[in-house]
């Protein structure tokens, strides 16, 4: 049990033998004068015993010694461009060494995970003072005059916890995608064989008519035509996943860093989407009860006009603000698209760009009243969502932006990789922690779809809607988890409120995520912009059956927004304060209280939501929901403006 432990123990006093050694041979002093080498030696042997004694550093040494000695290459690199590539010329097989590191780490760890020197110890140590002492040298001492240092770029002070924080979840993804895919493929040929086989029955009896001379419809034979604009099952879920999974995603790993520990959000963010796929539901159930399709109409058999007229601007202003994010991701993710490729020039900026996309994309999509055709754009959403974070996984593996890293100084300061001096943080909470609980309430947010997704669904039933929520909100929370730990772990506290401006424009791979992004926001956009017609029409009593009005009100909103957006740049502020504002409206208290108000005035509503304990429970969403509103808001405004507030 005591080998693992040795071996890994070596591998990193090698690390240092190698820094010594090299100092000592640049600098004429060799590594004769003592048995360790140089002064540099001395805290290497310190170290060395301390492993060697069964000891375990802590992960806040490891990090500040990968940054300490990415910072030693930055300095002894040629003044001449930096010689990363004699060092590692081929970078694929500097990506391959990393990722064999990586499953070196935690395959060591499950299977001796008792041994494992990569454990997080957060008590002083004498480890800890003898490797903060290797960290001033490497970090104080001077440039060699010759020589060079050949630090391993692959060498990572992450824990295997931080490796299976990312990859877990991206299994998870995976395995519901496939999952999904198969079942979607499988619908459309069922939908295929059931058109032939009413094809078939249409042609017979036009046969059997002819034959007789008659008319060609046939007494007591009835062709049921297949239904128009119903939505299958997974079809459903491929519209709940794009709907929730959008834009907000990016979002995520600045409001970990905002104030929150990696595992402690990763365990909010599981409570929040079982919490709110619980409130999307109740809207599916409030439907049935009430026979009302939208969230206006259900409200007004349950309560009265004004319940109904308050959700309907509230739905308004929330689906307005979700529209506006859209809109910022599409003109900064496509204008720095045409930088990558060399367009430079106004009509190559964030303002030209998205007005030319509003008008080539985004008008004929929004003019789409069926939600079931926009199953197929959301599939190709969904797998442009998924392609982003998996380029976000390879630079995390390939370390591209780590101290001394490929695309580290291509990216501004802001930008940076930054962990602070206690290394990664895994459980730590702070006030800053709202500014996360208001941007998840708006990461998972789909709920002024609810009624629609509902009614539309080919077999509207609660147990269908049910299970239709249930894999849609797991795939959603799949792809967030997995979202949050890679950028958090890659970028620390330095994560914009767009997580793809801190990858550097010449990288190739962060172009080709901006792409996938642009195109799953594209397909994204038409299902919030639809939620938000429909209620502007309710609030405002206009006939959207009408094809002059419906026409008239998409064009009237979609101008505002593309003129914000133009305007407006801050993804993150806008997510986290449409989310405290009115988020916590949407996904908590409007389901609460349609919840006690349809069990309370419909009798559809005492049957199914009979229990007391849901209605009792009804009034805790109601709670929860305004001191989300409340506080949250007031957190994420402090945070963006008077952030010093916050520390005291």
């Amino acid at each position: 049990m005591a080998m693992p432990r040795i071996l890994r123990g070596s591998c990193l006093v090698a690390l240092c033998a190698l820094d010594s050694a090299a100092h000592g041979q640049s600098t004429g002093e060799g590594i004769s004068g003592s048995s360790c080498g140089t002064s540099l030696g001395q805290p290497s042997c310190s170290f060395r015993e301390h492993l060697a004694e069964g000891g375990e550093p802590s992960g806040l040494n490891l990090m500040q010694l990968r940054q300490a000695k990415g910072k030693v290459a930055a300095k002894m690199a040629p003044a001449e461009p930096r010689n990363l590539e004699a060092v590692h010329d081929d970078m694929i097989v500097a990506w391959l060494r990393r990722a064999s590191a990586s499953a070196k780490r935690l395959t060591t760890h499950l299977l001796w995970p008792g041994s494992s020197p990569y454990l997080v110890d957060r008590a002083p140590s004498s480890s800890h003072q003898s490797a903060q002492a290797h960290i001033a040298v490497l970090q104080n001492r001077e440039t060699p005059t010759s020589g060079s240092v050949d630090l391993d770029p692959i060498v990572s002070a992450a824990s295997p916890l931080d490796d299976i924080l990312t990859i877990v979840p991206g299994l998870l993804v995976v395995y519901l995608l496939l999952h999904l895919v198969v079942s979607f493929l499988g619908e459309l040929r069922n939908e295929d064989k059931a058109a032939a086989a009413a094809s078939a029955d249409v042609a017979a009896s036009s046969v059997l008519a002819a034959t007789k001379g008659g008319d060609s419809s046939v007494p007591g034979v009835t062709v049921e035509e297949p239904k128009k604009g119903s939505s299958s099952g997974p079809q459903t879920v491929f519209n709940i996943v794009k709907n929730i999974v959008g834009e907000g995603m990016l979002s995520l790993p600045a409001g970990v860093a905002a104030g929150t520990g990696i595992l402690g959000a990763m365990v909010i963010a599981t409570g929040f989407c079982v919490l709110l796929g619980y409130t999307f539901s109740i809207m599916g159930r409030v439907c049935h009860a009430t026979g009302g399709k939208t969230h206006k109409d259900c409200a007004k058999k349950a309560d009265g006009p004004i319940l109904a007229q308050t959700m309907a601007v509230t739905l308004m202003l929330k689906t307005g603000f979700t529209c506006l994010s859209y809109a910022i991701v599409i003109g900064e993710s496509y204008s720095r698209i045409f930088h990558y490729f060399g367009f430079m020039g106004v009509f190559a900026g964030k303002q030209s760009v998205l007005i030319a996309i509003t008008l080539m994309v985004l008008v004929p999509l929004c003019l789409q009243r069926d939600l079931s055709i926009l199953s197929y754009t959301s599939l190709i959403g969904i797998c442009g969502e998924f392609s982003v974070v998996v380029f976000m996984q390879v630079r995390y593996v390939d370390g591209s932006y780590d101290v001394g890293g490929r695309y580290y100084e291509e990216i501004a300061e802001k930008y940076r990789p930054e962990f602070g001096p206690n290394g990664v943080d895994y459980w730590g909470t702070s006030a800053a922690t709202f500014v996360l609980l208001s941007t998840l309430s708006t990461a998972f947010i789909a709920h002024y779809n609810g009624p629609k997704f509902y009614v539309q669904m080919k077999a509207p039933t609660i147990q269908n809607f049910n299970k239709v929520v249930t894999l849609a909100f797991l795939f959603s929370l799949s792809i967030y988890l997995w979202v949050m730990s890679v950028g958090y772990l890659t970028f620390g506290k330095d994560c914009d409120g767009l997580i793809l401006n801190n990858y550097s424009e010449k990288d190739g791979g962060a172009t080709f995520a901006r792409i996938c992004i642009g195109f799953a926001v594209l397909f994204g956009f038409p299902l919030a912009f639809t939620a938000l017609r429909d209620a502007t029409c309710s609030t405002f009593g206009f006939d959207n059956q009408k094809q002059g009005t419906f026409a008239a009100v998409t064009f009237g909103l979609l101008i505002p927004i593309t003129a914000v957006g133009c305007l407006v740049s801050d993804l993150g502020l806008v997510n986290a304060l449409g989310g405290a504002i009115f988020g916590g409206l949407i996904v908590l208290v409007f389901p609460g209280l349609l919840l006690i108000y349809a069990a309370k005035n419909t009798e559809g509503g005492a049957k199914v939501f009979s229990r007391v304990a849901e209605q009792r429970g009804a009034w805790v969403l109601v709670a929860m929901g305004l001191v989300l509103c409340l506080f949250g808001s007031t957190i994420v405004l402090l945070k963006k403006f008077s952030p010093s507030t916050l520390k005291h």
